[in-house]
């Protein structure tokens, strides 16, 4: 037989080189020439990724989603997105033949039940000067060559994680120029397993190594979804310094004991690691009773890079499945509800009926109440948006559908507050409908004057409706939207009552999310059943909270904005302070205020931000010429053309008519009341799980969001034509005669 083109044999220390096979196969071949004990195996070549690369033309479809816009503007959401993309296509596209038959030869030197473990080896992973620990896929229990060619694209497509691609882009990498081998070795099944690194990761504990140990496999330990008990050893001694217990094994009273034999073989082997690598070591093994095992090994870079290394932070954005649950019952059970209660309690509170002093205590309160949600949101409510991600690669691997963003369809349908929200004022506009003579006199009042009196339905004798939509203020519109609480402006959401009452096509939401379900349950075999269920479950909570936390955080915001306003008009200042401004531009704004309280003085205006007028505030073109093409991200699915309303400010709200294409920074869960009457989406912020997408796949319109500089670009009037499959903003109207 021809010699292999694409597999090189671990014991073949010859040709396991960095730039061939990646520095963790090179570092395993060099540990198996120097008589360690280390699992046997072979590694598919950079090779093979390249070749697969090209014959499939994958390398065009990285650059387009890498070069959408520069790595510097783009959100984490984007980068998942375009990730996800990337994913979808190494799994469509088979393997080659010549490379299958090369991967068979090797697999029957081992019987066909073994397990593999299918791992990543980077030529850029575990060198001296970057970890890349954790950001590539790793596809543990793997048996029979199917599963092994499987997770052999898994391995290559997490090149293109979300994690490395932020993590290449923070070291100055380059992305495009990347590589990945795959290491494939028979999975060690030993009692006990662990890390452990010849220096202290953090730098706290000089001369000490470090030994984390589990039962079971050193993989339960890797992704977090196992608590370690922790020794740290004194390298010169050898004596245990210090041993921390995990809380499961208090818990169990099964806590994994080293004893002194094993502590000194472990120490051992670090420093014998150590001396060939060159570098202080960090060393993943497993043990049985009688010898220590070598799963992998490379240089400790945490500590050497702590100041700038930001790869920690990158892996707390994909917390493991244990975490995932957690933070589904912390989440549903404990935060939406107390966030809702806050709301409510502050939203009850008699401004009126407080002196100056507990009008200071109830801002400070109020400030507060606003950071430590705001906090929550990011360390939690950002984090569980994942159950949908996690979610999306299972299905997306269980199902291999045509569409890589079919599992949304799944999620879809859900009592989404901002539905909620919509359907009252779908019957504020019905009502509207349903009285035309009131419909009539409103059409003259809006055509004449432009602004609509609350009071004008009183005259006409509309008193039910009047109520109906007092309500609606109060319980659905008390929140924030740039800085102005939209209950005070009754006017503008009135216009958008009588603007949805004349739309007369309703977008249609996906039905077919059961016929998915099922299919996607049929598919689950008996041993993942209740995984994939519970997964699905999970996912659904983190769609639907993932777009209610962002109104409930609002209501917060709006309580906040409500005390300041007061307060304003209680010690005498202007009545056009920007509180969003302000509140952003000072950090003692708010010191500023109950200082005035407090002292009973006149406004102190140095702290105070004002409004311009509109038209000073609204940054238009001044080019003469358009670009012809936005380039953005798919965000929701469909094409649709019309008229571009740039929505900046609350009045831009008012002006919104059916059949317009919204274009603004972001659509805020504030300002989703008029979504139904639009065609499409435009959006400079960019990501699946942002506010606008949800709502466009919910609704059924096309979404293209990340589009740089968006509201620079375009302005009122502007003709536009969205293709949310592509992600493409086409500018201007289509003159076929420009084809010929």
């Amino acid at each position: 037989m021809a010699a292999a083109k694409y597999i090189i044999y671990l014991s073949d220390t010859n040709n396991c080189i960095s730039r061939k096979v990646g520095k963790k196969a090179e570092v395993i071949s060099m540990l198996i020439n120097e008589g360690l004990k280390v699992p046997s195996g072979f590694c598919l070549s950079v090779e093979a990724y390249g070749d697969h690369v090209n014959q499939h033309s994958i390398d065009r479809i990285i650059k387009m989603e890498l070069e959408r816009k520069k790595s510097s503007d783009t959100r984490w959401e984007e980068v998942w997105d375009s990730s996800l993309r990337i994913r979808h296509a190494f799994r469509e596209f088979e393997i080659s033949q010549e490379i299958i038959s090369e991967i068979e030869e090797a697999l029957t030197s081992y019987s066909k039940d073994t397990v593999w473990a299918v791992r990543s080896s980077s030529p850029k992973e575990d060198s001296t000067s970057f970890s890349f620990a954790g950001l590539h896929e790793s596809v543990i229990g793997v048996v029979g060559k199917k599963q092994v060619l499987e997770a052999i694209k898994a391995v290559w497509a997490s090149l293109w994680s979300d994690s490395s691609l932020l993590y290449q882009n923070e070291l100055g990498l380059r992305p495009n120029e990347s590589k990945m081998a795959v290491l494939i070795q028979p999975v060690v099944r030993d009692k006990i397993s662990g890390v452990a690194f010849s220096e202290d990761p953090l730098g706290i504990h000089d001369s000490c190594a470090v030994i984390e140990v589990v039962n079971g496999p050193c993989s339960n330990l890797v992704d977090g979804s196992v608590e370690p008990d922790q020794w740290l050893i004194d390298k010169k001694t050898k004596k245990v310094i210090e041993h921390n217990e995990s809380t499961e094994s208090k818990e169990a009273k099964s806590n994994v004991s080293l004893n002194r034999k094993k502590i000194n073989e472990l120490i051992n082997t670090l420093l014998k690691l150590e001396g060939l690598l060159g570098e202080a070591t960090d060393m993943e093994w497993s043990s049985s009773e009688e010898e220590i095992t070598i799963l992998q090994a490379r240089p400790i870079t945490t500590f050497k890079h702590k100041p700038d290394d930001k790869r920690p932070w990158y892996l707390t954005l994909k917390p493991n499945d244990k975490k995932l649950k957690q933070l589904a019952v912390k989440v549903e059970k404990e935060l939406i509800p107390l966030l809702e209660k806050e709301g409510v309690e502050l939203a009850s509170e008699d401004l009126t009926l407080m002196t100056n002093q507990e009008l200071i205590v109830a801002i400070k309160k109020r400030s507060e109440i606003d950071k430590k949600w705001k906090r929550i949101y990011y360390e939690d409510f950002i984090p569980f948006a994942h159950g949908v991600r996690r979610f999306g690669v299972y299905y997306n691997d269980l199902v291999k559908p045509e569409d890589p963003y079919e599992f949304i369809r799944l999620l879809q349908g859900q009592e989404l507050l901002a539905f909620e929200r919509n359907k009252a004022i779908k019957t504020l506009s019905t009502y509207i409908e349903m009285h035309p003579e009131l419909k009539e006199s409103i059409t003259a009042k809006i055509t004449k004057t432009g602004e609509i009196d609350i009071t004008f339905f009183v005259e006409k004798g509309h008193i039910e409706f009047k109520k109906m939509f007092n309500v609606f203020i109060k319980e659905s519109m008390d929140i924030a939207f740039n800085g102005v609480r939209l209950c005070e402006h009754p006017e503008t959401l009135l216009k958008i009552c009588y603007n949805l009452s004349n739309q007369k096509n309703e977008n249609k939401i996906n039905d077919k999310a059961n016929e998915l379900e099922e299919a996607f349950i049929s598919k689950l075999g008996q041993d993942s059943k209740d995984f994939g269920t519970d997964l699905l479950k999970m996912a659904k909570i983190s769609w639907k909270l993932r777009d209610d936390d962002n109104i409930l955080v609002g209501k917060i915001e709006s309580q906040l904005l409500r005390i300041l306003e007061y307060s304003l008009e209680v010690i005498g200042a202007p009545d056009n302070v920007d509180l969003d401004q302000s509140l952003r531009e000072s950090s003692n704004f708010i010191e500023s205020i109950c200082h005035q309280l407090n002292n009973k003085n006149k406004s102190d205006l140095t702290s105070f931000r004002f409004r311009f007028s509109q038209e000073n505030n609204q940054k238009k073109t001044d080019n003469q010429f358009k670009p012809r093409q936005l380039l953005g991200q798919p965000a929701s699915p469909g094409l649709a053309r019309g008229e571009v309303k740039v929505i900046r400010e609350i009045e831009d709200l008012s002006k919104f008519e059916q059949g317009n294409i919204i274009v603004c920074d972001a659509i805020q869960p504030t300002m989703t009341h008029i979504v139904p009457l639009a065609a499409a989406i435009i959006e400079r912020r960019g990501g699946m799980l942002i506010h606008g997408s949800i709502i466009a796949r919910e609704l059924g319109i096309p979404c293209v969001n990340g589009v740089t500089n968006l509201t620079s670009l375009l302005e009122d009037g502007d003709f536009v034509t969205v293709d949310g499959y592509l992600g493409i903003v086409t500018v201007g109207k289509t003159d076929f005669s420009l084809e010929f």
